[in-house]
């Protein structure tokens, strides 16, 4: 036996996880009242797994033994790619949120709709990619998102939106801790995808077209 794993599609809970033997109820958890308010569960165990090699970067993994190795029930029939990348649980590391996976020839960023079938074959390793964060008055619910250059603001301006969809109990914002100048190749993103509040700490953002 290796783990818990919910039955149903991940996409009809929010905010509930499985850790060891115990389902954890977050704050704002929901369930899709179409499903009903049974949760199905099904064990992972050794003889009926597929697997995909990961780069925690430093990270660990809820759920394996943080040896570069996750392990999800096997695929088979109409379900062989049902599993994706973002039904992987976020990785964790003190003092850091998890931004994105990214891997390839040139490391790119991954689409978290890729099946973990595709790259198990593919043998594409997924790296987990990090951004710093602070707690405002270390208050866990107000995380902040520490950016230092244009790059990072463009990756956190998405992932700030990724992860107050996937954890509306917690007000996530940027920080800025340097000037930034934002060129057009960074501009456009950052505006699009920017849905927050930006703590300056007296730093200012200019746009050098």
């Amino acid at each position: 036996f290796i783990r818990w794993e919910i039955l149903t599609d991940a996409a009809n809970y929010s905010n509930i996880e499985i850790f060891e033997n115990t389902i954890i109820f977050k704050r704002g958890a929901t369930i899709d009242e179409s499903i009903g308010r049974t949760i199905q569960l099904q064990p992972i165990v050794a003889m009926n797994v597929d697997q995909i090699n990961v780069d925690l970067n430093g990270g660990t993994l809820r759920g394996t033994n943080n040896d570069g190795v996750y392990k999800y029930m096997q695929e088979t029939g109409e379900n062989i790619g049902a599993k994706k990348l973002k039904d992987v649980p976020d990785p964790e590391k003190e003092g850091y949120v998890f931004a994105y996976w990214s891997g390839g020839q040139n490391d790119e960023w991954l689409d978290e709709n890729l099946s973990l079938s595709e790259i198990r074959t593919s043998g594409i390793t997924p790296k987990a990619n990090w951004l710093q964060v602070e707690f405002w008055k270390d208050y866990p619910v107000y995380p902040l998102v520490i950016v230092n250059t244009q790059e990072e603001l463009a990756i956190a301006s998405k992932v700030v939106t990724r992860l107050s969809a996937k954890h509306p109990d917690k007000e996530y914002n940027i920080c800025i801790n340097s000037d930034i100048e934002l060129n057009d190749i960074y501009f456009k993103p950052v505006m699009e995808e920017l849905d927050c509040e930006l703590d300056g700490r007296g730093h200012t953002i200019t746009f050098n077209s």
